[in-house]
């Protein structure tokens, strides 16, 4: 959280305290705004409202194993695909027609070829997850939703091209333009004609286009980092990525703070065991908490590129080497089972399953899903997300809330169903969070309906500990920051800290509120040192990702206490830690580095 600008101010201190010397006393505090959750009264208006039925969407052909045409390539990249034949030619013609915002790419080219190679083999349609691995295995830089389409014919023997292609080129042309409809943004286009199983075919897609990466190699350097550079398209004030690491885990990527938005600098830490992984880009636009998917890619730590995909298992051999796991036929129940045994494989605590919030979370499930498919607002999809986030009916104190989600088509299982959502970074991140205690679980659908939808919430407790060794943490970390800029470590003042501390535990009691008992700690502090005194407070949910003042770091020496405590800010449904900062002595600051 970015501190507030700090206004200084000279005040008599006899009007403060009653002391006879005039002391400079000085303020500012930051907390993070609650306005972005909903409260739990406009989630249940929404829960009770009507929600717009799901689509069926047709046939889809379930496979375990599914082996890509080729070629392939071996770096994800924005080549642009050449102009050459009928097929190109008539994406030439369109893109010329939005020059840079219309582009057709071997990305986009490849799959559409490995589409249209299953749905020439199926005549049905592909599961979300291979779906996803053949965009990343084909290079695709752009988002994950994709519009295809297709054109086919049975054939005895030699189809005539040419002929097909006048045929199905102005509807071919038409289904294009409509899938890019009146979006002013971006996008890619791809398609391929081919014959196979005793069909002539040609498969189109059209993908946004939300970001632009230089080349990356789909092998991790030899320290088994990925790096990603490139530049957001759309609007976005920050950008995040994840990488799944082993069977269970997974990591966040490490953002170069000194490339500024658009521009982007990122790099991943792989587990160089795993044969392939995922790893998954968001962008954030401003003001938002939630992000989209702008890049999903699959990487190959051991060096060795695959093409073959395999269905994810992760929970079918978790419930399998666990042996104990007894399913009951209800998804909801039996999902909650498998996410416990999962936890369980990998070491981590068992969830508290949460009925209120779950009972919640079931009845938001059919607006989250008609929002996602385009039915209701998009502006829905973000309510509900941000509502159960919140957590307004766990029950307990909490630090944060993650969320998840996962559906399926067809009779897939619960086990089949979980294990999509941990196959997707963000999906562990949600369920295999270590600091994770309590469960929610929303179904729709049934198998036996064709559509099975699931939100799933998690959430940590707030416990506070000992504020001591938070307040040596946070010094640990000034330090380290100052010394980023050539500034000397902090001095520590005991006695100031000692008063600090029974001030925030004011604060972290309720009996104050955060920026009284700023008020009050400068007032303390002036007290016992006679002298010019400065405050600020920051609160935040991690304090590995604490922002400190800048003045702080920018004071050649520096004299200041420090306390630990804890707040919930009205409105906000998690506590935060709340970290005072009284700085005493000359404000001796130089220009920022």
């Amino acid at each position: 959280m970015r501190p507030m600008p700090c206004h200084p101010s000279i005040l008599p201190v006899g009007l403060i305290i009653g002391l006879f010397a005039p002391t400079v006393l000085s303020a500012c505090g930051s907390t993070q705004s609650a306005s972005q959750f909903p409260s739990n009264e406009e989630l249940q208006r929404l829960a009770g409202r009507p929600a717009a039925s799901h689509p069926q969407q047709g046939d889809l052909a379930d496979v375990e194993e599914w082996e890509l045409a080729g070629p392939l390539p071996d770096q994800v990249s924005d080549q642009a695909a050449p102009s050459d034949g009928p097929w190109n030619g008539l994406l030439g013609e369109l893109a010329k027609r939005r020059p840079g915002l219309l582009m057709a790419s071997n990305s986009a080219n490849c799959t559409a070829r490995e589409l249209g190679v299953f749905f020439a083999a199926k005549r049905a349609r592909m599961a979300e997850s291979l779906q996803r691995f053949i965009t990343a295995r084909c290079g695709m830089t752009g988002a994950p939703q994709l519009s295809h389409g297709y054109r086919y014919q049975e054939i005895g023997g030699e189809a005539d091209e040419q002929k097909l292609f006048a045929a199905w080129g102005p509807v071919l042309k038409d289904e294009l333009q409509k899938a890019v409809g009146s979006s002013m943004g971006p996008h890619l286009m791809g398609i391929w004609f081919g014959r196979r199983e005793g069909i002539a075919l040609a498969s189109s897609v059209v993908v946004p286009r939300q970001v632009r990466v230089d080349p990356i190699a789909m092998v991790p350097n030899g320290e088994g980092q990925l790096v990603v550079r490139g530049e957001v398209l759309n609007r976005a004030e920050r950008i995040e990525a994840l990488v799944n690491r082993g069977a269970y885990s997974f990591k966040r990527c490490e953002v170069d703070p000194k490339v500024a938005m658009p521009q982007f600098s990122l790099r991943c830490e792989v587990d160089r065991a795993d044969t392939s992984t995922n790893v998954q880009i968001a962008a954030f636009e401003p003001g938002r908490v939630l992000g989209h998917t702008i890049l999903s890619l699959v990487v190959w730590p051991k060096g060795e590129l695959g093409n073959r995909y395999r269905r994810p298992s992760l929970a079918e051999k978790a419930a399998g080497n666990a042996g104990t796991v007894q399913l009951s036929g209800d998804m909801a129940a039996d999902l909650v089972t498998l996410v416990g045994g999962v936890r369980a494989q990998a070491g981590m605590k068992a969830l508290r399953f949460s009925a209120p919030q779950s009972q919640t979370t079931r009845r938001l499930a059919p607006h989250y899903f008609a929002a996602i498919t385009g039915l209701e607002s998009e502006t829905v999809a973000d309510q509900v997300v941000l509502g159960l986030r919140a957590g307004w009916e766990v029950g307990a104190p909490l630090r944060t809330g993650q969320f998840t989600y996962g559906n399926a088509e067809g009779g897939f299982s619960a086990a089949r169903l979980l294990s999509e959502v941990l196959d997707i970074p963000s999906g562990r991140e949600a369920l295999l969070d270590p600091e994770a205690d309590h469960l929610a679980v929303g179904v729709i659908g049934r198998p036996a309906q064709g559509f099975v939808g699931a939100l799933f919430g998690t959430y940590a407790t707030f416990e506070l500990g000992d504020p001591r060794s938070h307040a040596e943490k946070v010094r640990g970390r000034l330090d380290s920051l100052r010394a980023q800029k050539g500034m000397a470590r902090a001095e520590t003042l005991p006695n100031v800290e000692a008063d600090l501390s029974a001030v925030v535990r004011q604060v972290s009691s309720g009996e104050l509120k955060a920026d009284q008992g700023l008020s009050r700690a400068l007032s303390v502090a002036a007290s016992r040192t006679q002298t010019e005194v400065r405050a600020h407070y920051v609160d935040a949910v991690d304090l590995d990702q604490l922002t400190i003042p800048d003045e702080l770091l920018s004071m050649r020496s520096l004299r200041v206490a420090i306390a630990v405590g804890q707040h919930q800010p009205k409105g906000d449904p998690w506590r935060r830690y709340i970290v005072y900062f009284v700085i005493v002595g000359q404000t001796d600051v130089v220009a920022s580095r």
